[in-house]
């Protein structure tokens, strides 16, 4: 468990792992049309395009387990994101951006935008 929670919070692939494993126990759901037939999902792999990228072959539209939420369009790396909001959750006051900054490594405004939006879905 200790070596999942490590890699969980330096690893992005691991992070996007656990964030599906989190939002699609049985399997992936496309959040545009909400087809979740295994059969009619399909994954891409390749060295061309990114991990974790499905496509539906309902509605014929590419996908990602942060499509629809808070991750959806961030260029910060998953595992800092998924540090940030176990750092905000665990935290018995408000986790400033201050902190966040210095403990993620990230610039002060990555860290604003990263609170604000952690703390409009703990709201």
């Amino acid at each position: 468990m200790f070596d999942l929670t490590i890699a969980l919070y330096n690893d992005p692939e691991t992070a996007r792992r656990h964030l599906e494993k989190l939002r699609w126990p049985k399997g992936p759901i496309c959040p545009h049309c909400g087809n979740g037939d295994k059969f009619r999902i399909m994954k891409f792999a390749g060295k061309s395009t990114r991990p974790g990228l499905y496509k539906c072959k309902e509605c014929h539209k590419p996908f990602s387990v942060t499509i629809g939420t808070v991750l959806e369009g961030s260029n910060i790396p998953l595992h800092k994101w998924v540090l940030a909001a176990h750092l905000m959750g665990a935290y018995r006051y408000r986790m400033n951006a201050n902190q966040l900054h210095r403990m993620l490594d990230v610039s002060y405004r990555s860290a604003c935008h990263m609170t604000e939006r952690i703390d409009n879905v703990m709201k």
